[in-house]
């Protein structure tokens, strides 16, 4: 096979907004465990937006997670509904590995913020615990009601066992778990024991979540 070596004209390639720019930027720094110094000046650095600018697209750093916060969410939702049509355990595996990363950083995040840096959060934060509480169960119920089988019983009531995985996946977070077990491999250990007693299992193998 011959590969021709193809010249993009970088003119051609779309220019991210200065709206994008701010938030990849956030999350770059989210990403990177900064949390601590995500601030209006260090996401005006970082993102090349000048201060003036960015306030004038975003008039806080509250708005500016917030925006964040629901884009985020749109993806990892975007993702369940699509795994939520999908049948067998592999589906179930990432689904859950999905769901556990995601929120696994958002409470690592959550634990380093303070009185003094939380008021920039807020907003996010309640996005979060909205979404977590009533929108997750929703996808797991549409993924448990066409794989029942995998259920540890035929008698269990889809919603019910919906919102129950959903409200389990929250004791899975570093504050609780780095009680039981010091090693990130222990802590994935652990985890996926105690997912896979959930549907009748000795273990859930989770090969997306790293503690």
């Amino acid at each position: 096979m011959i590969l021709l070596a193809v010249k993009i004209n970088p003119l051609l390639i779309p220019k991210k907004t200065p709206a994008v720019r701010i938030l990849d930027a956030t999350f770059d720094m989210f990403f990177e465990g900064q949390v601590e110094d995500v601030s209006i000046e260090q996401i005006s650095l970082k993102s090349g937006v000048p201060i003036n600018e960015l306030l004038d697209i975003y008039p806080s750093l509250d708005a500016i997670t917030k925006t964040l916060s629901e884009r985020s969410i749109a993806k990892l939702k975007a993702k369940g509904e699509m795994l939520a049509q999908q049948k067998g355990i592999n589906a179930l595996r990432e689904l859950i590995s999905s769901d556990l990363v995601f929120f696994y950083r958002i409470e690592v995040d959550r634990t380093l913020l303070t009185e003094q840096t939380i008021e920039g959060h807020v907003s996010a934060l309640q996005n979060f615990d909205n979404y977590f509480n009533t929108e997750m169960p929703k996808i797991y119920a549409k993924f448990f009601a066409h794989n029942r089988d995998l259920l540890p019983s035929n008698d269990i009531d889809v919603q019910f066992y919906a919102h129950f995985i959903s409200h389990s996946l929250k004791f899975f977070n570093f504050k609780t778990l780095v009680a039981y077990e010091n090693s990130s491999e222990g802590r994935k250990t652990v985890t996926e024991q105690i997912i896979g007693s959930l549907f009748g299992r000795n273990s859930l193998d989770l090969p997306l979540f790293e503690k």
